[in-house]
């Protein structure tokens, strides 16, 4: 295994948090074999390990944390090609009383959900306005959107990060401000 070159922002960090990165991200450019194991990725390089641990995922169970919040699509795909959306597009999703309602950056929709335990989620038949977008990228974008909220099967919430997950793939929103 070995990374190309890697990039980062240029923000400060205080020391030893400054140094720390730094140690690390040469570390990471110096990597040359891997290993996954009993829930750990081990990257080895000459000179040392890098041990990264499995973050568990946090499902609630409890749907009444999706009310009340208003989600912003930040992007969608499959789940090896997660495409962020368009600058110009805002698709948004809410949740109360049963129903499942936004704007899916052209269009108004809404329809019924179910949520069940641990994570479960089914949407039912969608309704929405039948506007054209002026941008036949949009058009696509609001249309793959819709057709992935029709066959999302669960859901992640992990602080603000709600992930719609799909037979196919993933719908990740961001909570509004």
């Amino acid at each position: 295994l070995s990374f190309g070159p890697i990039g980062s922002t240029r923000m400060a960090c205080p020391e030893p948090i400054m140094q720390q990165e730094n140690d690390f991200l040469a570390a990471l450019a110096l990597v040359n074999h891997y290993v996954v194991a009993e829930g750990q990725l081990t990257l080895t390089y000459d000179g040392g390990l890098l041990i990264f641990a499995t973050a568990p995922i946090e499902v609630v169970p409890d749907n009444s944390s999706l009310e009340g919040t208003s989600w912003v699509l930040v992007s969608l795909g499959s789940a090896d090609n997660v495409t962020a959306v368009l600058p110009d597009s805002t698709a948004t999703l809410n949740f109360a009383d049963g129903q499942v309602s936004g704007n899916a950056s052209c269009n108004s929709y809404s329809g019924e959900v179910t949520l069940g335990e641990d994570g479960a989620m089914t949407v039912g038949m969608l309704a929405s306005t039948l506007m054209a977008c002026a941008d036949e990228a949009m058009m696509q974008q609001e249309a793959d959107f819709m057709a992935a909220l029709g066959q999302v099967t669960s859901y992640t919430l992990s602080g603000s990060q709600l992930t719609l997950h799909t037979p196919e793939g993933v719908l990740n929103f961001e909570a509004a401000e």
